[in-house]
């Protein structure tokens, strides 16, 4: 079963499917008249980008899409002991295909609550850091992980030092 996301944004932004194919509003929201309603699979979005760019509300659409697409993959897979299942989840696939873009929420939510991002990290980043000794120790793959990226990456911007 394929997800369809809801999703508002400020009139000026443009959604894209990865075909660069504008995806067109489903409606104009009567509670913010100012902004259009869209539905689309979380999978298929690549690109948002306002007529004239305003970082706080692409990063708060971005979190929006990032909070709902965990929400989903946490609920469908909370009794699940399969990492196959875990991982393979379309919404944990979708997060992973928002890139560099979603790396700063992955982090905070990975320090404040432990999620498992560890596997979505390696994905975007195609590194491995964790330390020999460490695997299969979540605490000690995480700190491995959040040393790495303090030493590599800049996640204010989501751009390589």
């Amino acid at each position: 079963m394929m997800n369809i996301l809801s999703i508002t944004l400020p009139i000026g932004f443009v959604l894209a499917t990865q075909n660069m194919e504008r995806v067109k509003p489903v409606s104009i929201d009567s509670t913010l008249p100012k902004y259009y309603q869209f539905q689309c699979a979380p999978d298929l979005i690549v690109l948002t980008s306002p007529v004239k760019f305003d970082y706080k509300l692409n990063n708060q659409f971005l979190q929006s899409i990032f909070t709902e697409l965990k929400n989903n993959w946490l609920s469908e897979t909370m009794f699940s002991s399969n990492p196959e299942e875990i991982y393979k989840n379309e919404n944990y696939q979708s997060i992973i295909k928002m890139g560099m873009d979603v790396v700063p929420f992955l982090v905070d939510d990975l320090k404040l609550n432990n999620t498992d991002w560890l596997m979505a990290l390696r994905a975007i980043f195609g590194e491995h850091p964790t330390s020999e000794g460490n695997e299969g120790n979540f605490e000690a793959m995480k700190a491995d992980w959040l040393n790495w990226l303090k030493l590599n990456i800049d996640l204010r911007y989501g751009a390589s030092r």
